[in-house]
């Protein structure tokens, strides 16, 4: 009789201890859950605050460039600062300030051709190889160089990346003109990673 009366409290207590089994083998699936989730939080919490302080860099490094061609176009030598249009990628206005024969600055703005009519900014440092283009009436150099870009849309995230301008400009010696043509292959860091390939032709007068 005693044994009889413990067989069914020993099954409860196997059902007690099976019960709590199930429990906990429950329980960790919804705890791991909310460490994964709190290790998401902190990783896009950390890349918002990078890809903030990247679009501040590349803000700050616009702003520079552009004060820094206004500022030259108001002391600059003779024919050393030039003004004008691009027509392409985007469609706008362009400044150039030649710091020497070889180094450059320049920058601008515009709006994409596209229907969305994106505003873009950007400025570069270039650098120019006159030895590889002759035609006689002028200088024509090659000239390829780094930059940053922004690109302000109305219905999409803003962008911002570098730019790796590639390009060649006939400066004639008759007139203080040139006209040029560039192709630049862009590396967005914001708000995704991707590249872009932009490109436009231009003219600009040198005063």
């Amino acid at each position: 009789m005693d044994f009889a009366s413990e067989l069914p409290l020993s099954q409860g207590y196997d059902s007690v201890n099976m019960d709590s089994q199930v429990m906990i083998i429950q329980a960790n699936p919804g705890s791991t859950r909310k460490k994964m989730g709190k290790v998401l939080l902190s990783i896009t919490s950390k890349s918002r605050k990078m890809s903030g302080l990247i679009i501040k860099i590349l803000r700050g490094s616009l702003v520079l460039i552009t004060t820094v061609l206004l500022f030259s176009g108001a002391v600059m030598a003779e024919e050393q600062f030039g003004l004008g249009i691009t027509l392409g990628a985007p469609t706008g206005v362009n400044g150039k300030y030649f710091i020497d024969k070889y180094n450059a600055l320049d920058a601008g703005f515009g709006w994409s051709a596209d229907s969305d009519h994106d505003f873009h900014i950007y400025a570069d440092y270039l650098y120019h190889i006159y030895s590889l283009i002759d035609f006689g009436a002028g200088e024509t150099p090659i000239y390829l160089g780094l930059g940053t870009r922004a690109v302000f849309r109305d219905h999409k995230d803003n962008k911002a990346g570098f730019r790796f301008p590639l390009g060649v400009d006939h400066l004639f010696k008759a007139v203080p003109f040139d006209v040029f043509a560039e192709i630049v292959p862009i590396f967005n860091v914001s708000p995704d990673t991707e590249f872009d390939l932009e490109g436009f032709v231009g003219a600009r007068f040198y005063f």
